[in-house]
């Protein structure tokens, strides 16, 4: 699967500054340089201690338990033995966000709009009390798309593995009768296509075209606290005008997010069942095949 994490906003990282990011392998620093940024470990290699609560000095941290002392910028350490580092991980920006690369594959993308044609605003996080695969598989249940999002199915969806991702298409048209829905139905003149590939169990790339406006939403999921941590980034396609994309992607992130809010009820303690799975659940089961499966119950 795709190696890649979403880690934080672009504008949060400063020349100089160590910005703290929790990815799903563990706790990084990430810094941004003259040649770009970096990410380092964030656990002392001694006992796994979590230097992002360690004091610090400027680009140093030494550790609360035992005193080592780490150069973040270069992983060196200056107090403990000298073979002792903090491993790197090559990082980029993109899509006005920070992505780190934890394992193989190529650098989240849309299918329709090359990285130079959008306009992004990364989100604020949001904390849900559900297993980051809970929060992933909810993506790709179809049928919940009538009762929780008054989605009416145009045509049968599509899903299934395609090389090493995961991918559903499906056509809908707003039934509800919220402000989003009924201008979601005007926008769309009554057809919404929508593309949901997940690239990792961690990191899920949407794509809408309704109407003439075609938008994006990428999800970074990282395990927080008592549950997930979901991290959005909300792109559209450019118009050409710099007014009018900021004025389009601030309606994008207003829709996208009056669309997802409606699933924080629905995933607060969800824990998935075994053996509770009913006809139309068939886009639920192939997702988890493909995501290598789930323990029941399982939460955080």
């Amino acid at each position: 699967m795709n190696g890649w994490r979403l880690a934080a906003a672009a504008r949060e990282l400063r020349e100089g500054d160590l910005l703290e990011a929790n990815l799903p392998e563990g706790p990084v620093f990430l810094l941004r340089t003259g040649s770009g940024v970096l990410a380092r470990g964030a656990r002392c290699p001694h006992m796994g201690a979590d230097l992002r609560f360690a004091p610090r000095r400027g680009g140093r941290v030494t550790c609360a338990l035992h005193a080592w002392e780490f150069d973040v910028p270069s992983g060196a350490c200056l107090a403990g033995p000298r073979d002792a580092s903090l491993f790197s991980l090559p990082a980029r920006e993109a899509f006005g966000a920070v992505f780190v690369q934890t394992g193989e594959g190529a650098l989240p993308a849309f299918e329709s709009m090359e990285e130079s044609e959008v306009a992004a605003l990364p989100g604020s996080r949001v904390a849900l009390a559900c297993a980051p695969l809970g929060v992933a598989l909810n993506a790709f249940d179809v049928a919940h798309l009538g009762t929780v999002h008054r989605r009416e199915l145009l045509e049968p969806p599509e899903f299934g593995a395609v090389g090493d991702v995961f991918r559903l298409r499906y056509a809908s048209r707003p039934s509800g009768r919220a402000p989003s829905d009924r201008l979601m139905l005007a926008l769309s003149k009554g057809r919404i296509e929508v593309t949901i590939t997940a690239l990792s169990p961690f990191l899920i790339v949407v794509e809408s075209r309704a109407g003439t406006t075609t938008s994006g939403l990428l999800v970074g999921l990282s395990p927080g606290g008592a549950g997930t941590e979901v991290f959005p980034v909300f792109c559209v396609k450019r118009s050409g005008g710099r007014l009018a994309d900021a004025l389009r992607t601030r309606l994008s992130r207003w829709l996208y997010t009056e669309f997802l809010k409606r699933d924080l009820v629905p995933l607060t303690g969800f824990a998935l069942t075994e053996g509770s799975f009913q006809p139309g659940d068939e886009s639920v089961r192939a997702f988890l095949e493909w995501a290598g499966g789930v323990r029941p119950g399982e939460r955080a």
